[in-house]
């Protein structure tokens, strides 16, 4: 089994690197430059449009990526799409994220404020443990700033419709996208936003018995 992977904002396959699952290949997907005012669904149809599929395949994504997985399988035919981390819905996306949209706020923040790690982001995205910061900071001094403003404008104004091949994962303390009435396969008591990393022993096993 294929798997390709969409990875967080600003994030790489450095995520999925504590996956262990059997008889599953991955395949990295790495992001495309957007183009002025795109939306999420044409930056998908593009995104996927480089891709060679290689069946049999599912798709994977976590948070940003999970939304991108979604809107690429509309218009492809992966078995499975696992979303961790990630929205279904706009009405998942935390109401100061369109307030700041709104407002515009977000475009007038200095780049270097974006590539600064502090105790603040660590507490957003759960990190508490070494590796998890260590992921966590790579992350964001490696952010494309260009890319993340784009990405929020695209995320708040999302009209996403439903797929039913959707499998969720999400964390029951996710700060970024919190855990409210949403129907999830796999609640993770305590997960983070970063589960993905700390609790992979447990994403892993769940999707190898699906599989």
């Amino acid at each position: 089994m294929n798997f390709y992977c969409f990875s967080g904002l600003g994030a790489d396959k450095s995520v999925f690197q504590f996956l262990e699952i059997e008889g599953v290949k991955f395949h990295y997907v790495d992001w495309i430059e957007p183009l002025n005012n795109e939306s999420l669904e044409d930056y998908s149809r593009r995104l996927i449009g480089n891709l060679k599929l290689r069946t049999p395949y599912s798709f994977i994504g976590v948070s940003f990526g999970g939304m991108i997985a979604l809107e690429a399988s509309k218009i492809t035919n992966p078995i499975n799409v696992f979303l961790v981390s990630s929205a279904q819905s706009s009405l998942e996306i935390p109401i100061i994220f369109r307030l700041l949209e709104r407002t515009k706020l977000y475009k007038i923040i200095p780049d270097r404020l974006f590539r600064t790690p502090n105790r603040f982001t660590n507490y957003l995205f759960g990190a508490s443990r070494l590796e998890e910061k260590k992921i966590l900071d790579n992350i964001i001094r490696n952010i494309d700033v260009k890319f993340l403003k784009w990405a929020f404008g695209a995320i708040v104004n999302w009209v996403p419709k439903e797929n039913k091949k959707a499998i969720r994962i999400h964390g029951t303390k996710d700060r970024i996208i919190p855990l409210r009435v949403q129907n999830i396969s796999l609640r993770i008591s305590g997960g983070s936003h970063l589960l993905i990393v700390r609790n992979a022993n447990e994403v892993s096993g769940f999707i190898s018995a699906l599989l």
